[in-house]
């Protein structure tokens, strides 16, 4: 079982995402994605014990700010 654990969990995602394509539509599906990836970006950062305000200062800064 634990060989197959990508698969496994790569098919529940699958399922998962499906199901909100079918009851919410395609943008909305999309949104929902991006909010889930930005939640598992600043988690990782909390994992990494990194600042996780000056990571997001570092990004935005990077990208709208002129140097």
């Amino acid at each position: 079982m634990l060989e197959n654990k990508g698969k496994i969990v790569g098919t529940g995602l699958g399922l998962f995402f499906g199901f909100i394509y079918l009851f919410a539509g395609f943008w909305k599906m999309l949104f929902f994605a991006f909010l889930v990836g930005v939640g598992f970006a600043i988690g990782y950062q909390i994992d990494q014990k990194e600042n996780v305000k000056e990571w997001i200062d570092g990004i935005l800064m990077d990208k709208w700010m002129r140097k």
